[in-house]
């Protein structure tokens, strides 16, 4: 299953002109940057209030 998300992923990021797939790269880091950061944000958030 996962596998199979990953080669669609990566067929569709190698997909196109380079400068379409650099961008696609650079949104795909993007977004991941974003989730982590998010994930960190509620788990400070969640520690802050134990400790407090």
């Amino acid at each position: 299953m996962m596998e199979t998300v990953k080669a669609q992923i990566t067929d569709f990021l190698s997909r196109g002109s380079r400068e379409e797939v650099l961008l696609k790269k650079i949104a795909a880091i993007g977004i991941v940057m974003l989730f982590i950061y998010r994930i960190f944000y509620v788990a400070g958030v969640a520690l802050g209030h134990m400790v407090l």
